[in-house]
């Protein structure tokens, strides 16, 4: 009885160690909500912008947010994303199933490079679908 008391006990601690938020037991650094802090168009930072959109990752699924300036209602969009060296690629493959139009933020397919990365802090860089420079400063709110 005392063996099989402790074997029980071992796979209810594996169970409670491997929870969804794990992926092959490795989430990654992205895992988590990331603010964008600063946007800047072709060098210009965008005087209006205040900080409502975040970004959040979790396995595969990527979701991009915009909440209003009182915080208290929210926008958002789901798809994917991946990491390839100092590239960080966004796609939202059925684009025109939307739900909000983030076109002034991301395009269906995005591509970014990472030209600043911090455990909290990342900066990325990439040519939107106008032509346009476009810089996103992210900083890390949730892990």
């Amino acid at each position: 009885m005392k063996h099989l008391t402790q074997l029980f006990s071992i796979a209810l601690l594996v169970v409670l160690t491997t929870g969804c938020t794990h992926n092959n037991g490795d989430i990654g650094s992205w895992f988590g909500t990331w603010n964008v802090e600063r946007i800047e168009l072709d060098g210009t930072t965008l005087a209006d912008y205040h900080g409502q959109y975040f970004f959040q990752f979790q396995s595969t699924v990527f979701c991009v947010r915009k909440v209003d300036e009182q915080h208290t209602d929210n926008l958002e969009n789901y798809g994917r994303w991946s990491e390839d060296g100092d590239v960080l690629t966004i796609t939202f493959p059925d684009a025109k199933v939307a739900y909000v139009d983030f076109s002034e933020l991301l395009d269906a397919d995005n591509r970014f490079t990472m030209v600043e990365r911090g455990s909290r802090n990342v900066v990325l860089t990439r040519t939107d679908g106008k032509g346009r420079l476009q810089r996103l400063t992210l900083k890390k709110i949730v892990p």
